[in-house]
């Protein structure tokens, strides 16, 4: 009996052990699971597929086709400012201090060369008129001396002593009377036709070139210090269109390149300009400065405007497909690929776009994959996308 008993209860052990054992394995196994099915979850995701009827793929309008080869031209969008240059950007200035009596233009307004900007008077012009016409005057003494001395010295009359004195004051008036008539002319004086009857203490400031008045710094009875700016004028014929390009774009900019802009705030159509130089410095903010004209002169442009524009690229030949073979689908790119094996069956695959111009795209697949020729829908592509979606939503 007792023999019996000990024979039950090791059967019943052994029956434990392996019950354990049992538990134990699946235990185990159970976890691999989830993880293959996770696996194929992604991959799946990655290059989901769908297949047609045919009565669907008749009706989806599917067109097969490959990668080709197109030359994508691109733009450079920046921004800018209208400028004049330095030899078109006059600033207004009298070599004599005075006080205004006169201001004839408004900021904004178009002079002439040659017109009437404004009056100064000053008391040192009269000054200066009455001593060109002393010296004038002593001139004519002098030189009427100086012939006398001189026959009197080349017939052995006179001492040389006289002659050589007679020469000196000559010459020394002749100096100064040029001089004076130097500085009339600089005041707006013609010396030749200053007599004591037309005497005057007021000047005229003309304009020295043809533009546009963009700062007046007079106001009237102001007194105006020697060389102290007046007003400005802007030759805006010769108006740029100065472009900000910085440093990691500079090398895609080169002399003749054609630039689209528009002004900030305008409603006028899109203009043309061409870039005829590009800076050789860069700046604090990386950027460097990129000069270009207009194409139409008889804009009317306003420096110091803000200009928004495109430098346009030549680009080089790229792999392209056309737009409509891309489809986007949760902020991602894709393209389909006809499946080999199956006649109606695609397979959709990630893609990146890389450039886009005129209807075309330059994508890249990930991992360096290749396409096979003739298997990528170049048509179609959005309605086989529906039908993935659809799919979906009934599973």
């Amino acid at each position: 009996m007792k023999n019996k008993n000990r024979y039950n209860a090791i059967l019943i052990t052994a029956l434990t052990g392996l019950l354990v054992t049992g538990g134990c394995t699946s235990s185990k196994q159970k976890p691999e699971q989830p993880t293959e099915q996770a696996a194929e979850t992604e991959e799946n995701n990655s290059m989901a597929s769908v297949s047609l009827t045919p009565a669907q793929y008749a009706n989806a309008g599917i067109q097969l086709g490959n990668m080709t080869q197109r030359r994508l031209n691109g733009s450079l969008q920046v921004n800018g400012m209208v400028d004049v240059p330095p030899q078109s950007e006059i600033s207004v200035t009298f070599p004599y201090g005075g006080f205004v009596r006169k201001i004839n233009v408004l900021d904004g307004d178009y002079v002439k060369k040659g017109s009437l900007l404004a009056i100064l008077e000053n008391p040192e012009f009269v000054d200066l008129q009455e001593n060109y016409l002393k010296n004038k005057s002593a001139l004519q003494y002098a030189r009427q001396e100086y012939a006398r001395q001189k026959e009197l010295y080349q017939a052995d009359v006179a001492a040389g002593k006289s002659f050589q004195k007679a020469q000196s004051e000559f010459e020394s008036l002749n100096a100064t009377v040029n001089a004076l008539a130097q500085k009339l002319n600089m005041l707006g004086i013609r010396a030749d036709d200053l007599t004591a009857n037309n005497i005057r203490s007021k000047v005229n400031i003309v304009a020295p070139d043809n533009g546009y008045v963009t700062r007046i710094s007079a106001n009237l009875g102001k007194y105006i210090n020697a060389q102290e700016e007046l007003l400005q004028i802007d030759n805006t014929q010769d108006v740029h269109i100065d472009l900000t390009v910085y440093e990691k774009d500079i090398n895609a900019v080169t002399k003749g390149q054609e630039v689209r802009f528009t002004i900030s705030g305008s409603n006028r159509p899109e203009q043309k300009a061409r870039v005829i130089l590009i800076g050789r410095a860069i700046g604090p903010d990386r950027s460097v400065t990129v000069h270009t004209i207009p194409e139409n002169k008889n804009l009317h442009l306003l420096p110091g405007a803000y200009v928004q524009a495109f430098i346009d690229q030549a680009g080089t030949l790229s792999d392209v497909l056309p737009e409509e073979a891309v489809v986007r689908s949760e902020g991602k790119r894709y393209i389909f690929v006809k499946d080999k094996n199956q006649p109606h069956s695609f397979q959709m695959i990630p893609v990146q776009v890389i450039a886009e111009n005129n209807g075309y795209l330059q994508v890249k697949l990930s991992e360096n994959r290749q396409l096979p020729d003739s298997s990528v829908v170049t048509k179609g592509a959005f309605s086989l996308l529906s039908a993935l979606k659809n799919t979906g939503e009934e599973d």
